[in-house]
């Protein structure tokens, strides 16, 4: 049997300000060296298989190349790439031993210059070709030039990779990072070893007490009812005692991770009453991506719905939209497209759908003061989940009447990395 996972590699630049963005499909076949099936990206079938890379041309379902890595890449991960903002289409990797990578095209290898810049040349790769492929301690990516000892990095204001940049930056605007992220509607895990602990967390939290109340999400749900919060974990007892709420949310997730969890053991089980999602402002992020990216993430909220209705078929889902943003303000009109596909997946009983953005924001999306997070304009503040708790109450009172005296949730959980300074 062959296990298949699409992944989406994303370099993370200036949230607010990038105006490009690169990205990378990435197909992990295990247990098998066989090419198992084809993935389909602007125009072009590739299909990934621990020792190298089918390319198929488009239209004429023949094989164009094999793109040969023995012994697989680290991982056994094999890279097809997207179009660059050179228009180039990075079509594979050949390995190079010790965890280096050479990337090929269809013009032929990604090569470095002395000056930084990247372009293409013909031939076998040699230092200027190949790349120290790193992960950092958080899950991400990095890429180290052998020819200049600088990591490759996306410049958002001339929209081209340059592979001059002396490491990632504490402030993680650096635009040096890659991220795993996948299609909104694909489920994808999250692989650095704090989600995954995190994972493990919450499946046993699953099985502790009794829940009639599930929130999932991503760190604005999470911090709400989290022990490395303890303000906003406050207000959230305040708010949720005696309706054995729990929190299932993770900082940074983006839907698509979301789905992974809930497909993954984190709903099984537990039979909720009521389950309340937020999620998708990942997926928005700081710039805007069109009506293919809303369409996208209207695809993979949907999906956790669907997901929750089909392993929790007694609950009512209470739907919240996606909260306003200033980071960028350019991606508002993105997320009132987003929410108003939202409201069309409501049908007043099983799932309802609450927006509380005209109590956050004004009809711009501009924030009212005190509502997020001064620093990133994104988490609320206590004032701002207190209004979310003043519209979710009313709810939670219709479908399960008022809270008891007693309350039997799970006790709540919280970072693993908490005190490492990494704030999710």
């Amino acid at each position: 049997m062959i296990a298949r996972v699409v992944l989406v590699l994303a370099f993370v630049a200036s949230a607010g300000e990038a105006r490009a963005q690169t990205r990378l499909f990435i197909t992990n076949h295990v247990h098998s060296d066989q090419i198992g099936d084809l993935t389909v990206w602007q125009g072009s079938l590739v299909a990934g298989t621990l020792g190298g890379l089918l390319v198929v041309a488009p239209g004429s379902d023949e094989p164009a190349k094999i793109l040969a890595s023995p012994g697989g890449l680290p991982s056994n991960r094999v890279l097809s790439v997207a179009r660059s903002p050179a228009n180039a289409l990075w079509a594979g990797t050949a390995n190079r031993g010790l965890g280096r990578v050479a990337f090929q095209t269809d013009r032929g290898l990604v090569s470095v210059g002395a000056d930084g810049s990247l372009s293409m040349r013909a031939g076998t790769p040699g230092d200027a070709e190949t790349f120290q492929w790193i992960e950092t301690l958080t899950g991400e990516l990095t890429l180290l030039s052998l020819a200049t000892q600088r990591y490759v990095r996306l410049d958002a204001d001339a929209g081209v990779l340059r592979a001059d940049a002396r490491g990632p930056h504490p402030n993680r605007r650096d635009g040096v990072r890659w991220t795993w992220t996948g299609p909104a509607d694909l489920p994808v895990p999250r692989t650095d070893a704090n989600s995954r602990l995190a994972h493990e967390q919450l499946l046993a939290k699953r099985t502790q007490g009794r829940i009639d109340v599930y929130f999932v999400g991503d760190s604005i749900t999470r911090r709400w009812g989290a022990t490395d919060y303890p303000e906003l974990l406050a207000n959230w007892k305040e708010n949720f005692f005696g309706w054995n709420a729990a929190d299932f949310g993770w900082g940074a997730d983006r839907v698509e991770n979301i789905l992974w969890r809930l497909e993954n053991g984190e709903l099984d089980g537990v039979n909720p009453k009521v389950i309340v999602i937020l999620g998708g402002t990942n997926n928005v992020g700081g710039v805007p991506g069109g009506p293919a990216k809303v369409a996208e993430i209207t695809r993979g909220i949907a999906g956790i719905v669907h997901v929750c209705r089909r392993k929790a078929p007694a609950a009512t889902i209470i739907l919240t939209a996606i909260f306003p943003r200033n980071d960028n303000m350019a991606v508002m009109a993105e997320i009132d497209a987003i929410n108003a596909n939202l409201a069309r997946l409501a049908d007043g009983a099983t799932v309802r759908y609450l927006s509380v953005n005209d109590q956050l924001a004004d009809k711009d999306g501009r924030l009212f003061d005190g509502m997020m997070n001064a620093r990133d304009k994104l988490h609320p503040t206590l004032k701002g989940y207190q209004v979310w708790a003043d519209h979710l109450k009313p709810m939670l009172r219709e479908l399960l009447g008022p809270p008891a005296n007693t309350d039997h949730a799970p006790p709540p959980t919280g970072d693993p990395s908490a005190g490492r300074g990494v704030p999710r």
